[in-house]
């Protein structure tokens, strides 16, 4: 595996995979026809060895990859082809791709990932973007595909293979993999020969769930194609496949403000809205990051409200709070979440006067309006 990450090193993390093993990865799915076009996609598509053996009439192609002139060629060929489908120049870590039949996967091995548009799956780590921004890149790809895919075929390390083939545990963080892992086929440490490699990889297939036991062998005859498996797919068809590209304004900090080590976090109301106010931006960066937790993006057809855009985005908002049950124990878990992130929440004065009269007359309005006082008469 250190050959092999050494070399994916020196060509920005394009390592083509042998048409030979691609035809195996590919035979592994092929013969799914529900009667419309299946949706592929491979997150680091490199010169599309992994799609090579798509049919137009039957598949449509999607990818990603970080190498520009090798996305723009392979956007021409499949374009020339006929095929259907869309290719951004954007690493895995930029998108957020839903509702795909198959991913098809030779991801770059232990590559660290860091990002704010990292989803929070169980392989990702704090990172210097907050929790969730941290990861390597062969688990998160990983992860990522099972999030987007019905059906999922990996060429992965053998060795973190070997990690979740027998996890049982729900709580392991590669407990989804270990779920819909259907088949392992180990390859030869000669595989990636011509290739300049030798490493020790297995093609992992993941259905949709798992009814029997995991297969499990060696497979050292490439022109024998991998046994069928049973993926339990869906050949029903309800959302449009997605990449959800995320973008990164890197032109300059999102956060001007200097680093002083005051761990002081102000909390305000401006109408409706709560607002924060600190005195160091590594403080700041930290809990915005903690509160909002990440980006979000519509549903198709659907519309989200003026100003949410990050799933916390409604922590800030008081009418929320108001409405709860227990208005001051759901307050608490937001200056938990401070704290949690290496804040110190304090409330201004005034707007601690405010919310504690709000919550006076949302508690009012659960009791019997016989009188003012909420007491029957």
């Amino acid at each position: 595996m250190g050959e092999l990450h050494a070399a994916r090193q020196r060509h920005l993390s394009q390592f083509f995979t042998p048409d030979a093993i691609a035809r195996l990865m590919w035979g592994a799915v092929d013969s799914w026809r529900p009667g419309r076009k299946v949706s592929v996609l491979d997150k680091s598509v490199g010169s599309a060895r992994l799609l090579q053996f798509a049919d137009p009439a039957a598949h449509t192609l999607y990818g990603v990859d970080v190498h520009e002139p090798a996305i723009a060629a392979v956007q021409q060929c499949v374009e020339a082809a006929g095929f259907e489908g869309s290719f951004r120049m954007a690493g895995m870590e930029e998108i957020h791709p839903r509702h795909f039949d198959v991913a098809i996967i030779n991801p770059p091995f232990s590559i660290h990932l860091e990002s704010p548009h990292l989803q929070p799956f169980g392989c990702t780590t704090w990172g210097r973007f907050g929790a969730n921004s941290s990861a390597l890149s062969h688990e998160y790809a990983l992860a990522q595909a099972l999030e987007a895919a019905q059906v999922v075929v990996a060429l992965l390390p053998t060795s973190f293979v070997d990690r979740f083939a027998n996890v049982l545990d729900h709580r392991d963080a590669h407990s989804t993999a270990a779920r819909r892992l259907v088949g392992i086929f180990d390859l030869p440490a000669s595989a990636f020969r011509e290739e300049g490699a030798t490493v020790h990889t297995s093609i992992a297939v993941f259905g949709r769930y798992r009814m029997g036991r995991v297969v499990r062998q060696a497979h050292g005859d490439f022109t024998v194609p991998l046994p069928e498996l049973d993926l339990n797919v869906d050949d029903r068809h309800f959302h449009e496949p997605r990449l959800n590209h995320q973008v990164l304004d890197d032109t300059g900090p999102a956060i001007m403000r200097p680093v002083t080590s005051q761990k002081r976090v102000r909390i305000a109301n401006d109408g409706r809205r709560i607002v924060l106010g600190f005195e160091c931006g590594f403080v700041e960066a930290m809990v915005r990051n903690r509160l909002f937790e990440r980006r979000i993006l519509p549903l198709d057809g659907q519309r989200l409200p003026h100003g949410m855009r990050y799933a916390g985005s409604g922590r800030l908002d008081l009418e929320a709070y108001l409405v709860q049950d227990d208005p001051m124990a759901a307050l608490d878990s937001l200056l938990r979440l401070i704290r949690e992130a290496g804040g110190v929440p304090g409330w201004h004065r005034a707007s601690w006067s405010i919310l504690g009269s709000g919550c006076g007359v949302a508690r009012a309005r659960r009791h019997p309006c016989g009188t003012p006082s909420g007491r029957p008469a």
